[in-house]
């Protein structure tokens, strides 16, 4: 998680310095495509809300340590019966520990799922960006170019 921590780092200081060098007057600018693509980019929607799911599941798990209520009314002919059930677990053999180390592990898991996803969404969108720039400088070179034939 570190390496990935820096690598963004150094990440966006490069790309803001060339974002600076390279653009001039240019009328996309760099960082707002890389933020738009970091906001609106549906894989990294779809991530996010899968470690929003672990989050809950990890809650879930947290909260099997303590006691549940529950209750259940039947009707039966002359009458209805109504039971009530509380469940609190005493020993599980450590059930509940796994399940909750278990819980952990899937949203670290998810959460470094979403941060290789970001990396990967922006270094497509840098890669595209700088492909277009280097495209319209050899259109621009062709153009003003003398014709040889």
């Amino acid at each position: 998680m570190r390496f990935i921590s820096i690598f963004r780092a150094s990440l966006w200081s490069f790309l803001a310095l060339a974002n600076t060098v390279a653009l001039g007057q240019e009328s996309a600018r760099l960082t707002d495509l890389l933020r738009d693509a970091a906001l609106w980019q549906p894989v990294i929607k779809s991530k996010e809300s899968e470690r929003q799911a672990a989050v809950f599941e990890l809650e879930a798990a947290r909260w099997s340590r303590y006691p549940s209520l529950s209750s259940q009314v039947q009707t039966v002919t002359g009458g209805a019966q109504a039971a009530v059930l509380v469940k609190q677990p005493i020993w599980t053999g450590g059930r509940i520990t796994s399940q909750i180390d278990l819980a952990k592990a899937t949203l670290d898991g998810a959460s470094a799922s979403v941060s290789q996803t970001e990396l990967l969404v922006l270094q497509q969108t840098t890669t595209a960006f700088f492909e277009i720039l280097r495209l319209e400088a050899r259109l621009r070179a062709a153009l003003l170019a003398p014709m040889e034939y």
